[in-house]
């Protein structure tokens, strides 16, 4: 629950950001929001059911759907993080795999950006006790 709520407090704290990120790439590759929808119900479809795949798997699987496979697909995986659709999943010898975040990780709900603030501010002095603001804010 600990890795999960960290997840989801930074993926809080940074989804105005990735979104404008997300304009931007949009209209240097011309992907739409359909094409993230799409994407999003494959990689969805793909590991539902606890499944795990590596990179190379999504990539080939996404490229057989008619969706990118080339660097543009960085774009779908990012967004499926960024969305906490997808987390790191186990390692496989040497692979990095993905898994759906819902089905590593038992759901919880999203913080406010307040209380996201709030939570990191509280981890960060319970960990790096004695602190004062000065430290907290870089």
């Amino acid at each position: 629950p600990c890795i999960k709520l960290l997840y989801i407090v930074f993926t809080s704290l940074s989804l105005a950001q990735d979104a404008s990120s997300k304009t931007k790439c949009n209209k240097r590759v011309s992907l739409s929001e359909q094409m993230y929808d799409t994407a999003n119900q494959h990689i969805y479809d793909m590991l539902s059911g606890g499944k795990s795949l590596a990179k190379q798997q999504i990539t080939e699987r996404m490229a057989e759907k008619g969706l990118p496979s080339d660097t543009v697909f960085m774009n779908f995986l990012e967004n499926a993080e960024c969305e906490a659709l997808i987390c790191s999943g186990p390692e496989v010898g040497n692979a990095h795999t993905y898994m759906l975040l819902d089905e590593r990780v038992a759901p919880i709900p999203l913080p406010t950006k307040d209380e996201a603030l709030s939570i990191l501010a509280r981890n960060y002095f319970r960990s790096h006790a004695p602190a004062t603001l000065d430290d907290f804010c870089w």
